[in-house]
């Protein structure tokens, strides 16, 4: 809900609190993307 933290994705968030470490792989062959997420 992005009433609460002003985003509409989990990622964006994340990305903003600069406390993890974010990985974003895309797959070969769909459009589709990976994205791994670790604690500093």
């Amino acid at each position: 809900d992005p009433r609460n933290y002003g985003y509409y994705q989990l990622t964006p968030l994340l990305k903003a609190l600069n406390q993890f470490i974010i990985d974003e792989r895309k797959t070969p062959n769909s459009n589709a993307k990976l994205v791994f997420i670790k604690n500093k």
